[in-house]
């Protein structure tokens, strides 16, 4: 800091280094103090101010200053133990800084405080508390004019909202993350990830109009040809099939697995030709659908947890229309991947055996209720509530098809309940 301050003032002066040494030091020995290789005795800063017409308080680090410089190296350890998952050291490293926090660190210090704050309650499963900490580590960022830290806070915060099912919070929060970067037109992937997430959000809450306009935003800020270009096709298509138009749907996700193979992305190429495959399902196109699915799940650089959601999404769009016979040989195949878990979530797993036992209640619906409630509890173990709703709605549809009204209508209010947000 000190020859940083040396620098600046030199460079003010209209001075090189060796205009400054001049008579007295070497010029590399002010590139040394100047890079921080070096500190100069007090005689020689005294020589070296003067010749600045500055004061000598004007290089010496005040208090403010080597506070927030010790403070920022504990947060930057504590974030680094973070991101290995060593929760219990980071939470111990930012209980000093928290004993030791000042009001007057500087507004760069006291985002990085709070972010690092955010980190540890998300950490927790505190997910409302840590979006607060995370919109005043933006407020913080902000007023030390960093765009980009305070976005990414922002965003964070939205997406954790967003995979935690606080649909409406999410798309308030990622709007304000928008608006962080309007006046920016540097940060292009930011504005284009913050369109697709808004759009996602939007899909979620069935408000298709809203979705496909920022899905749409999303490919015109820079090249289609980025993974979230193509991941915005993606989401396209699936708008476009909750309005039952599979002929588009299947256009958005055939484009985006071209794309996806121009990019040479295997991953995204996988989940545009599943996208397709859920089109073809609901087009009753099964020949095509067992193509498509070959070609994706003999893809070498494909996972495990990518073929057994393609095999399960599959599936579920089969049972949608009672097509269990067609399902029957991609059953087979998503049974004999369920030892190889990979790196499958566990509220996969949950959903790949919600998708067997589903076409199995569907051929003799047996046990519907108390099978409907198990998948439903697990779901909501896993925070899957809209899952969990549509386990309790499907399984209240068979017991009304078994005449057992009253059945059904206790399970109908459930599934209303989770979808409301409240389990």
């Amino acid at each position: 800091m000190l020859g940083q301050r040396i620098k600046e003032a030199r460079q003010a002066k209209g001075l090189s280094q060796a205009q400054l040494a001049e008579g007295k030091f070497a010029r590399s020995y002010i590139g040394a103090i100047e890079s921080g290789r070096t500190k100069p005795s007090v005689e020689n800063l005294m020589i070296i101010a003067e010749r600045l017409e500055k004061p000598m308080s004007y290089f010496m680090p005040d208090e403010r200053d080597v506070l927030s410089t010790k403070f920022e190296t504990m947060l930057n350890q504590a974030k680094g133990l973070i991101e290995v998952n060593e929760f219990t050291q980071a939470r111990a490293l930012f209980e000093e800084c928290r004993c030791m926090y000042d009001h007057r660190l500087h507004p760069r210090v006291r985002g990085l405080f709070l972010e690092v704050s955010a980190d540890l309650e998300r950490s927790k499963g505190s997910i409302l508390k840590s979006v607060e900490s995370y919109k005043a580590a933006a407020g913080a960022y902000h007023i030390a004019g960093l765009v980009d830290a305070a976005w990414k806070c922002r965003y964070s915060a939205a997406m954790y909202l967003y995979h935690a099912d606080h649909l409406s919070y999410a798309v308030f929060v990622a709007l304000e993350a928008l608006d962080t970067l309007t006046a920016n037109e540097v940060l292009v992937d930011e504005l284009r990830k913050t369109h697709y997430l808004i759009g996602c959000c939007y899909a979620a809450l069935s408000n298709n109009v809203s979705a496909q306009s920022h899905f749409a935003l999303a490919e015109e800020v820079g090249s289609q040809t980025t993974e979230t270009g193509i991941k915005a096709l993606i989401a396209k298509a699936s708008c476009y099939g909750r309005e039952n138009d599979w002929s588009n749907a299947l256009k958005e996700a055939q484009k985006a697995a071209a794309l996806a193979d121009k990019l040479h992305s295997a991953t995204l190429k996988a989940e545009a030709l599943l996208g397709a495959c859920v089109c073809l399902v609901n087009m009753q196109d099964t020949a095509r659908v067992g193509r498509l699915l070959a070609e994706l799940t003999n893809t070498p650089q494909v996972t495990v947890a990518t073929k057994r959601k393609a095999y399960r999404e599959v599936i579920l769009a089969l049972s949608e229309l009672s097509l269990t016979q067609e399902s029957l040989q991609y059953e087979h195949e998503l049974r004999n991947l369920l030892p190889k878990l990979d790196d499958t979530e566990e509220w996969e797993q949950v959903k790949d055996n919600w998708a067997l036992t589903k076409c199995d209640l569907l051929r003799e619906p047996k046990n519907v209720k108390e099978i409907g409630l198990s998948f439903s509890q697990s779901f909501i173990s896993h925070m899957r509530y809209r899952d969990a709703a549509e386990v309790l709605i499907f399984s209240a549809r068979l017991l009304e098809q078994q005449n057992q009204p009253q059945e059904a209508l206790t399970l109908m209010k459930s599934a209303c309940q989770l979808l409301k947000g409240k389990p």
